[in-house]
């Protein structure tokens, strides 16, 4: 927030510190002790998140049975994409299952596909300001907000594609053709710019590295019982919060506010309430909330595919799950809402602090 209102009130300085800043980038060793030694660096945003998503997607290219630490592969990583050295697996095995590549030189080298010089990078931002007519501070995914001068750099590299999205009046398809459950590419954009990180207060997992979440769970065998894919229905979770989420009890929900903007609350096992995030996508480019979708159809139910006589159970296990879930969470809105209602009418909270 103290960023975006920087750029937007001194234009000029910021422009003045990123040149500055772009100057003075540079390159290091560093003697340790025990025959160790640090490499260091400094360069521009977009520049580091593709270096370290090269290197994170390298050091993760082998099997269960290698030895070494996620850290020491990603040392080990680095070393060879800066010396296009062949990555190997470690683990020792002739039957080592990571990805291969035939190595014209000797034997078969461990390497992790993709890992050419393209890189996608997602950098949201309003459309005057890709003009160059407007001072709308940007967002680039994995950093956090830059400057419209740092946009203009990046909109000069080569291959970059500038993709606009709700800039009609036409309302934009929420799901999947043929499958209520997938987001569609439009509504997975734009729960992600609305999210700019995991929507669990204090994870800063970026949006594109998160998975799109239901808050409320879809129910595939009768979709019209179940949460619906739209955009008050879902948003951006880090794989470790989406598991929580799914396999434990703890519970989350999510409302849409009068001003449109929304508001997501984590409950723990343990009854306590954790509001989500206080900054959001929407505080950058509240325009996000106006991009209208249409109503999700609900598709037919999924076929019965059964060859045994059905259960005595009223319901499955699954079902009662999601069926607690709603109990709790419409207990917990009214809960809070009563709550909202008594603080907005004590006269006391009229009342200026006590400076």
């Amino acid at each position: 927030m103290v960023d975006r209102s920087v750029y937007r009130v001194d234009p000029d300085a910021v422009r003045a510190r990123r040149k500055a800043a772009v100057d003075a980038r540079g390159f290091w060793t560093e003697r340790l002790e025990d025959g160790m030694a640090r490499v260091e660096a400094t360069s521009t945003a977009e520049r580091a998140i593709a270096i370290s998503r090269r290197v994170d997607a390298l050091a993760r290219a082998v099997c269960k049975d290698d030895g070494r630490t996620l850290a020491a592969r990603k040392s080990d990583a680095h070393f060879c994409l800066v010396m296009g050295v062949a990555w190997e697996c470690q683990c020792g095995s002739d039957d080592c299952d990571a990805p291969t590549v035939a190595d014209d030189d000797g034997p078969s080298a461990r390497a992790v596909p993709g890992t050419g010089s393209s890189m996608t990078l997602h950098v949201i931002c309003d459309l005057e300001t890709v003009a160059g007519d407007g001072e709308t501070p940007c967002f680039l995914d994995g950093y956090g907000v830059i400057s419209p001068a740092h946009l203009e750099e990046l909109i000069s590299e080569p291959g970059v594609r500038v993709a606009p999205i709700g800039h009609s009046d036409d309302p934009l398809a929420p799901h999947s053709p043929g499958d209520p459950y997938r987001p569609s590419t439009a509504l997975d954009t734009v729960v992600r710019a609305r999210s700019l990180y995991c929507d669990v207060a204090g994870c800063e997992r970026p949006a594109w590295v998160c998975d799109i979440d239901h808050v409320h769970e879809y129910d595939h065998d009768h979709p019209a019982h179940g949460g619906q894919t739209c955009p008050g229905n879902t948003g951006s979770k880090c794989r470790l919060h989406h598991n929580l989420k799914t396999h434990t009890a703890f519970l989350d929900d999510q409302t849409v506010g009068r001003d449109g903007r929304i508001q997501s609350v984590i409950i723990t096992p343990e009854g306590l309430t954790v509001a989500g995030p206080a900054f959001d996508g929407t505080d950058l480019f509240p325009a996000l909330k106006d991009i209208q979708f249409t109503a999700p159809q609900n598709a037919p139910p999924a076929p019965d595919t059964a060859t045994e006589p059905a259960p005595t159970r009223r319901r499955p296990r699954l079902a009662d799950k999601h069926a607690r879930r709603h109990t709790e969470r419409e207990h917990n809105r009214r809960t809070r809402e009563t709550g909202q209602q008594a603080q907005a009418a004590d006269p006391a909270n009229d009342e200026l602090p006590p400076f």
